[in-house]
């Protein structure tokens, strides 16, 4: 049972054959995972510059429109006072009567939009706000100048 010196030596060597043959192969492997790994660090690089360029753009898109609605509100006038009785298919026409009677003459076509403002309040017996909503500002600032002019400014009941 005895090995030879011989034999053991000879079982050496290819034992060192294939260590260092398997640690080519690792050689190998570890330069593939390298290069997998500096593609892969390119590809994060880049999806970050990507995110960063939607963060900003999303940003400025957010201002924009901020801004387009705070543009689009100059346009209204808040009225108060004004009783829930009236409907709302009837609201933009009583506002347009009141507004004659206040010696305000304008077209329903310079009008946008009337409503009121979110939903009833529960209870408190108050109506809610009225918004109109007009085409022009320069035709809200008329009208807003013209009816503070009026002293004890009342909306018909």
């Amino acid at each position: 049972m005895a090995m030879s010196l011989k034999e053991l030596g000879e079982m050496i060597q290819r034992s060192e054959a294939n260590v260092r043959a398997d640690m080519q192969d690792l050689k190998g492997e570890l330069r593939r995972m390298t290069a997998t790994v500096e593609k892969v660090t390119k590809i994060a690089e880049h999806a970050k510059e990507v995110a960063d360029a939607n963060v900003n753009k999303t940003e400025s898109l957010t201002k924009r429109i901020s801004e387009m609605n705070d543009r689009q509100r100059r346009r209204n006038l808040k009225f108060s006072g004004i009783s829930e009785d009236i409907g709302n298919k009837d609201l933009e026409k009583e506002m347009l009567e009141w507004l004659k009677e206040q010696g305000i003459e304008i077209e329903q076509n310079e009008i946008e939009r009337v409503h009121r403002v979110f939903t009833p309040r529960g209870g408190s017996g108050l109506p809610r706000d009225v918004i109109m909503a007009f085409k022009r500002e320069k035709l809200r600032d008329q009208i807003y100048k013209s009816l503070r002019q009026k002293a004890d400014l009342q909306f018909k009941q």
